[in-house]
């Protein structure tokens, strides 16, 4: 049944709207689980080490960190702060590239925003 197959899909087409001409735009994210995600609130996920520094995760991209993955970028960044190594290891499909991304946008000072580039543009 083509219902049952849309439904399993992470991302549905608007099949009935768009016909079988639709691209990027026209799929809509489905969200299991509403702690997080696009109604989260815009607040970035601000690190601290030991010594004073704080670094922080762009609002943009925080809202859509499920909260283990939080925790994950956490842990690496405190790691890193202590100068010690990282191995992030968990299940397949559980947000290990997008912690690293998370706490590699901290490290470059990202904003997630037109400001990024427009800094890049500026070089």
């Amino acid at each position: 049944d083509s219902s049952t197959e849309r439904d399993e899909h992470r991302y549905s087409p608007l099949e009935e709207e768009a016909g079988d001409d639709y691209g990027l735009d026209d799929l809509k994210p489905v969200l299991k689980n509403p702690k997080f995600g696009p109604d989260e609130p815009m607040q970035p996920l601000l690190l601290n080490d030991s010594q004073g520094m704080q670094v922080a995760v762009p609002a943009s991209l925080n809202r859509y960190l499920a909260p283990f993955q939080k925790e994950g970028v956490r842990f690496m960044y405190n790691c890193l702060a202590k100068k010690s190594g990282v191995i992030l290891g968990d299940e397949m499909g559980c947000g290990k590239t997008v912690q690293v991304i998370a706490l590699l946008c901290a490290l470059f000072e990202k904003t997630g925003t037109g400001r990024d580039l427009k800094q890049i543009r500026d070089r």
